[in-house]
């Protein structure tokens, strides 16, 4: 459903998350930020460091025809990416993208089993409880936690344009990308990203 107001702003939602690996930054500049389904039709090379079984579910829900981003980046992808070595960034998009696309909101993980994916309103986002969503900061030892950290706000688009990228953010410590034209920041507080 695309909404003409952004209902993410009644609770303060500014931004979404992506998180990109390094090596496919260039392609997402120039093309835009792709559902998996698109990637896949038009067979561009392209780093996928996503769990295989993860897909294969996403799959099942037909979820590829959509482009996942996240409320909260502290979630047990970013935590996975970290912990494999995976270079990688955090995407940080403008929120109002929602009045531009068909986008639904996900309680947790989508590809979780029991996942509730609910039209994208104000009174959806309330329902999932999204407020108690963006505060949590660790899911440790909370299996229900841990879902609920990587609820989704699902774009239903081949491609969302690269024009709401805001600016990235890096893992303290990596060196700046060359030639990127967005800003770059550290996430030096680790509010994005995760201490391993």
């Amino acid at each position: 459903m695309v909404t003409f107001e952004n209902p993410l702003l009644d609770f303060g939602i500014k931004f979404l998350y992506y998180l990109a690996p390094v090596e496919n930054l260039r392609s997402i500049f120039k093309r835009g930020i792709m559902n998996k389904r698109r990637v896949e039709n038009l067979n561009l090379n392209y780093a996928d460091y996503s769990d295989r079984d993860v897909q294969t579910i996403r799959e099942e829900k037909s979820l590829h025809s959509f482009v996942p981003l996240f409320l909260n980046t502290r979630n047990a992808m970013t935590y996975r990416y970290q912990k494999s070595g995976v270079d990688f960034v955090i995407l940080r998009l403008m929120s109002d993208l929602v009045t531009q696309y068909d986008c639904k909101v996900s309680d947790r993980i989508a590809a979780c089993r029991f996942a509730k994916i609910l039209d994208l309103t104000a009174q959806s986002l309330k329902l999932i409880g999204v407020k108690d969503i963006i505060k949590a900061k660790s899911f440790y030892g909370d299996q229900e936690l841990k879902q609920r950290m990587g609820a989704e706000i699902l774009v239903h688009t081949d491609i969302i344009d690269s024009k709401w990228i805001e600016s990235i953010f890096l893992v303290p410590g990596r060196s700046r990308i060359k030639d990127l034209p967005v800003k770059q920041l550290y996430d030096n507080a680790l509010n994005l990203y995760f201490y391993v």
